[in-house]
């Protein structure tokens, strides 16, 4: 099965134990300061200084030792963990039930702290690096799981314009175009294109003075002007180009009609939410918020959802870094979301399934147990995956 964005790998069932070491004897040990814990799972490295990729392995180790430490520091380092800005997922998402599971007030307490940080940071990202994973789909496709610059060009004004592209499937990608800030920082990358069939693995960009040509082979198979990549018709945010992707009206600064303009709205094709099941809502938003809101991509998610508890009346999700997107059809190249499944087993408790469509994979996802505490509903169990 092909990887993408949201990779199944890191399902767990916290009640029925966290991950263990396969080598007991690379494993941090218990006295291993909670500074030096933290770092290797911030940085991604292990004790030999060796980067960790896909499922950070040696992170999760280094977490599990942190709660068993079972000290202020390391709840602490914790929950600074959750709140830092491109850690693996998965070992976030590891965090996040890990602390549900155990459910005491502090744990619960950063929760919230973290729910409140990703919304925060949803709006104001940090600048964009092109060598990382950020914009583009984590789990990558055929081991290329960062952006790749395609190339460079210069507008009559001087500044610096770079195309970059990020693979999702064997024959498409998100291409965003993005203008230099200084060392090695860019600007929030604007989504131009997306969905490319033979994307140009091989591609040689040449660009003019303010236009690109992707090139395949000998062959131009698009251009882009800087001009027409950055027209705003209706002064939202929003260039014409991206709504055009995101189907949203160019023509209208609000396409939904709730008073966010659309370069400001995080769900631009969300009507007023009107007054429901405030229960079922909170129960997504928490299954939301641990698998969704803990990556650090800006492709838009996709939601069509054919849930078994019935379809849902839209809603707003909060705490992703890209659009999110309520549609009747899945859409080539983003997140699809298209199942958020509720079972209600009591008036605190409920199970909540999310599954996805990606590419080639026919369907995939999680199921997780929620509990309402303190009249607020939190994700403390995995239940499982599964794939089709």
């Amino acid at each position: 099965m092909l990887y993408l964005a949201l990779s199944l790998a890191g399902v767990v069932c916290v009640a029925a134990g966290l991950a263990q070491a396969e080598d007991a004897g690379d494993k941090p040990v218990a006295t291993t300061p909670v500074s030096t814990l933290k770092q290797w799972i911030v940085e991604g490295t292990s004790k030999r200084g060796k980067k960790i990729d896909g499922a950070n392995q040696w992170g999760i180790w280094a977490m599990e030792d942190l709660f068993k430490a079972r000290t202020p520091e390391a709840t602490e380092a914790l929950k600074e963990i959750l709140m830092t800005y491109g850690v693996d997922p998965v070992v976030k998402r590891r965090i996040i039930l890990s602390m549900g599971y155990r459910g005491t007030k502090e744990f619960l307490d950063s929760i919230t702290e973290f729910e409140a940080w990703a919304r925060k940071t949803s709006e104001n990202p940090p600048a964009f690096r092109i060598d990382t994973g950020a914009y583009g789909n984590n789990g990558g496709v055929l081991g290329e799981s960062y952006n790749r610059c395609l190339g460079e060009c210069t507008d009559p004004s001087g500044k610096r314009w770079a195309l970059v592209l990020h693979p999702f499937s064997p024959t498409g990608g998100t291409f965003w175009m993005t203008s230099a800030l200084g060392n090695d920082q860019w600007s929030g990358p604007i989504l131009v294109r997306t969905g490319i069939q033979e994307y140009p693995k091989t591609a040689t960009l040449t660009g003019g003075p303010d236009t690109f040509e992707v090139r395949h082979a000998e062959d131009v198979k698009w251009t882009l002007s800087i001009p027409t990549a950055l027209k705003d018709s209706d002064g939202d945010g929003s260039p014409d180009i991206r709504e055009e992707w995101l189907g949203t009206d160019a023509q209208k600064p609000d396409s939904d009609g709730d008073g966010v303009p659309d370069g400001k709205d995080g769900n631009p094709l969300t009507p007023p939410v009107r007054p429901g099941n405030e229960d079922l809502k909170a129960i997504r938003q928490a299954a939301f918020t641990v698998r969704v809101a803990t990556q650090w991509e800006r492709v838009p998610v996709v939601l069509w959802i054919h849930s078994q508890d019935g379809n849902p009346e839209p809603q707003e999700f909060l705490g992703y870094g890209g659009p999110v997107l309520w549609s009747t059809e899945r859409l080539e190249g983003f997140i699809n979301v298209n199942d958020l499944t509720v079972k209600m087993l009591s008036e605190t408790e409920a199970k909540v399934r999310i599954g996805f469509s990606q590419a080639m994979c026919l369907g995939s996802g999680e199921e997780y147990l929620a509990r309402k505490i303190d009249d607020k509903w939190f994700i403390v169990d995995g239940c499982g995956g599964w794939s089709e």
